[in-house]
């Protein structure tokens, strides 16, 4: 006979059931719960009919129900999908053999049912003979069963001692050898039997004993503590299955050898096995935990018929209670139940309690459902207890049931504490992680980030660009406002670059206090030029936080990767120095990586070194170059403007290049006041050359303007030269910052100082300049008067504005007769530039205005 275990449809299901009706054979599906009920489809037979639910526990013939278990346990723990075997079963009073066959039905790694036929083939075998398939198990039973004279071997069969350690041969570096009485050592099938156990470091013995003697041991061995530590629990189950399995078979032969009670008790001792193995398969083969608990439910509550299965971490708390769902998620629930005394005694004595809903405060229920509570230890305490909820409120629970539960208890509760387990070990390496790769006060990419995924996109080939943007004044913010306030401008800072939109993928990080690394993954070098110069270009204006304005000083440079750096310290090397070089120079563009690199830094290096020495030896060597002012209407003489160079026989350095190194060394202070006596020795020098009305303007660094020190060291040099204050002009300018924000700039103004807003041209130009009440008078570049319409407008509004508030308008840097015709249509009152006159040295100077005197 024949059977078809695919789908079928419906017709063809009409036909089979008419078929099986008339053969007298029967189609059927087995569920797997106690007893392995199976619900007959079509068909029938002396134990039962269509829509009949027949027990096999009860049926199969007890010397028969071994190996039949045997068969099903393969399928269970997924060695096989289909069952072929014969068996006898009861008809009647009477044993008939059948041969049943049948395919396992799963979905999603579950297993759920077997669907098959059961074939009649008495007439073809001697019932009263051994059908050839199963003369290997009931052999056993002829074994002389006298002390000393029998092995584990002779007990339960070789083939079961290799199959029973199959669990240990799937986890990497484990290894299993069951030790029989006699010396013989049998492995796990698969395992190398050339691997010398008694050579490996870490071990663990356990004893297969019977009739309390040993009679063999089963030793696991492994390459590390860990293994072994993790398997002991295994181990120990295992090894008290085989005993107790062995004492049985012992037992049996001994005394009831004949009995068929007795080979129905060692059946359901293979029923129990076969759903302890199963649990264990599961949780061994499982991809992930939470799988493995969703699998064991669902097969534990298809055994026992359950309805639910809820876990509490702590006894002593009940309201901290899990759900374990058959959606693999282990559901936190409000606890609904609780231990009075008595129960939790019994469970002291016990650990396991038969009871119902109302017993354990669960009176929500309209049920009283039967339930069984069964208490959880991890490493030897107590942790918890399951509660397993019956489908119905009148279910017995049989010692069998019990110890059964007693022990998948252990096991379910060792798969949720290693599931907790788990989750706690990934939150504590998220937490890890973002402490490693994320900056505490600002919540941005590290350095440790930016190297760790610029070495992963260097080993799979991306390329790109690496821009470094410094915010030089972040720690002058800082000092004002703390240290808080400054990263939080940062973060601020960071974000926005964030969001400026670009074509390629971009991150942001935080290198150091003041420094953020851009990352643009498959950029090109224009491209990533184009984004830093943006950057630069948004913050000249004015940058905002809580309600203050801050005037950000930010320099850039970029590398190409891996173009100009192909590791990481090469890239930071590469992205460093580019930035080193714009913030010496004082560039207001980005700076890109090239091979003249390195000689430009060797140039500052150089140039470092001259002014460091000048400024430790009085500041030799700086001296001013005077550019005259002059009246817009008369072109008479108005004042000059001193600009501060140092030089030598060989080159000038100017004051973006030298500034730096003065602040660096913590001169600034000192090198202010050098600056203020030798202006102001010059201007009396001219005075009395004749020009009592002579003045002199000079620009103060923000450093300088945002302490005392501005006031008080002018007024000692005014004072030492016998100048009236009127005398010199300070030089302010909204892109340096030292236009805002500092008492000492209207302190110097109300001493009789003038103050002159100057427009630089490197950065933003607006007429909130002219809100200050200190500035009396304004500059204007001549470019922004002869530039487009727009432009010109605005400088018109702005001139208009200075009038109303009688603030003098000077135009600068008319260097050529086309920015000097522009000035025409403009009400200006001064004009500077090389076209006027070129700027000249103090003795040259002097030499000139008194040639022009006489």
């Amino acid at each position: 006979m024949s059977n078809s275990h695919d789908q079928i449809s419906s017709g063809d299901a009409g036909m089979l059931f008419n078929a099986v009706e008339n053969s007298g054979n029967i189609a059927y599906t087995m569920s797997f719960r106690q007893g392995f009920p199976v619900r007959i489809l079509a068909g029938g037979s002396e134990f039962g009919g269509a829509g009949d639910t027949v027990v096999m526990g009860e049926t199969v013939h007890p010397d028969d129900y071994q190996p039949f278990c045997e068969v099903i346990s393969r399928v269970i723990g997924g060695t096989a999908d289909e069952i072929k075997v014969h068996a006898r079963m009861k008809c009647a009073g009477d044993y008939q053999w059948y041969y049943i066959t049948g395919k396992a039905r799963r979905s999603g790694g579950h297993l759920d049912f077997i669907d098959g036929m059961m074939f009649n083939v008495t007439e073809y075998l001697d019932c009263e003979g051994e059908d050839n398939v199963m003369r290997r198990y009931r052999s056993k039973h002829t074994v002389s069963m006298e002390q000393a004279a029998y092995t584990l071997r002779d007990i339960l069969g070789e083939d079961y001692l290799v199959r029973i350690q199959q669990p240990f041969s799937q986890t990497k570096g484990l290894y299993s050898a069951i030790i029989d009485s006699d010396g013989t050592v049998i492995l796990p099938k698969g395992q190398d039997a050339g691997q010398n156990l008694n050579k490996m470091d870490y071990q663990r013995r356990k004893n297969i004993r019977v009739r309390h003697q040993p009679l063999g041991s089963w030793v696991i061995t492994g390459e590390s503590q860990d293994i072994i530590d993790g398997s002991a629990t295994l181990l120990e189950t295992m090894a008290h299955t085989v005993s107790g399995v062995a004492n049985s078979y012992v037992a049996l032969v001994d005394e009831m050898e004949t009995s068929q009670n007795a080979n129905k008790l060692l059946g359901q001792n293979f029923e129990d096995q076969i759903l302890v193995n199963g649990v264990y398969s599961i949780f061994l083969q499982s991809p992930d935990t939470r799988t493995a608990i969703k699998n064991i439910t669902m097969l534990i509550s298809e055994h026992f018929g359950l309805s639910e299965i809820q876990f509490c971490s702590n006894e002593n708390n009940p309201a901290k209670t899990y759900k374990l769902d058959r959606s693999a998620a282990v559901v936190p629930v409000v606890g609904s139940f609780s231990l009075r005394p008595e129960i939790r005694e019994e469970l002291d004595y016990s650990g396991i309690v038969c009871t119902d809903q109302n017993s354990i405060g669960m009176t929500s229920s309209k049920k009283n459902l039967s339930c069984v509570l069964a208490r959880t230890y991890d490493q030897g305490s107590n942790r918890g207890v399951l509660l397993y909820i019956a489908r119905d409120s009148g279910k017995e629970w049989t010692s069998r049931e019990r110890s059964l539960i007693k022990s998948l208890t252990q096991l379910l509760s060792t798969v949720i504490y290693k599931m907790f387990l788990e989750d706690e070990l990934s939150s504590s390496r998220v937490r890890l992680e973002r402490l490693a790769y994320y900056d505490a006060a600002t919540n941005i990419p590290n350095r440790s980030c930016f190297e760790h995924e610029f070495t992963q996109g260097i080993a799979v080939g991306h390329f790109g660009a690496v821009i470094a943007v410094e915010f030089s004044n972040l720690k002058n913010i800082s000092e004002i406002y703390g240290f808080g306030y400054a990263d939080d401008i940062l973060r601020s800072c960071a974000e926005y670059i964030t969001a400026i939109p670009c074509g390629c993928l971009k991150k942001v990080f935080r290198f150091s206090s003041d420094i953020l690394f851009v990352a643009m993954r498959g950029a090109e070098r224009e491209e990533a030029r184009q984004f830093a110069q943006a950057i630069l270009t948004k913050f000249r204006s004015p940058w905002y936080l809580h309600d203050n304005e801050h005037h950000m000083r930010v320099y850039a440079g970029f590398a190409m990767y891996p173009d100009d750096a192909e590791s990481v310290p090469a890239c930071v090397s590469a992205a460093t120095h580019t930035l080193r070089l714009a913030k010496e120079r004082r560039l207001e563009d980005a700076v890109c990586y090239s091979e003249g690199l390195e000689e430009d830094l060797t140039d500052n290096r150089m140039v470092k070194k001259l002014i460091t020495d000048a400024a430790e030896h009085g500041f030799r060597g700086f001296y001013c170059l005077y550019q005259p002012v002059l009246e817009m209407s008369t072109g008479a003489l108005h004042c000059c403007e001193a600009t501060v160079f140092w030089g030598n026989s060989d080159m000038t350095v100017p004051r973006e290049r030298f500034m730096p190194i003065i602040d660096q060394l913590g001169l600034s202070k000192k090198f202010y006041s050098f600056i203020c006596n030798m202006i102001c020795s010059f201007c009396a020098e001219v005075r009395r050359k004749g020009f009592p009305d002579f003045r002199v303007s000079f620009a103060i660094p923000e450093n300088i303007l945002s302490g005392e020190t501005s006031v008080d060291v002018l007024q000692s040099s005014l004072v030492s030269c016998s100048l009236p204050p009127s005398a010199v002009s300070i030089a302010v300018s909204e892109g340096e910052g030292t236009l805002t924000g500092s008492a000492y700039l209207q302190q110097l103004s109300d001493m009789g100082v003038n103050i002159i807003a100057d427009d630089t041209g490197t950065g933003y130009f607006t007429a909130e300049l002219l809100e200050n009440s200190a500035v009396k008078t304004v500059k204007i570049k001549a470019s922004r008067m002869s530039g487009d319409a727009i432009s010109a407008s605005f400088v018109r509004s702005v001139i208009k504005l200075a009038r109303e508030k009688n603030i003098a308008v000077c135009a600068r840097d008319v260097d050529n007769p086309q920015d000097l015709t522009a000035l025409g249509g403009f009400d200006v009152d001064l004009i500077e530039g090389i076209f006027n006159g070129r700027p000249l040295r103090d003795k040259d100077f002097i030499d000139k205005m008194t040639q022009t005197a006489i």
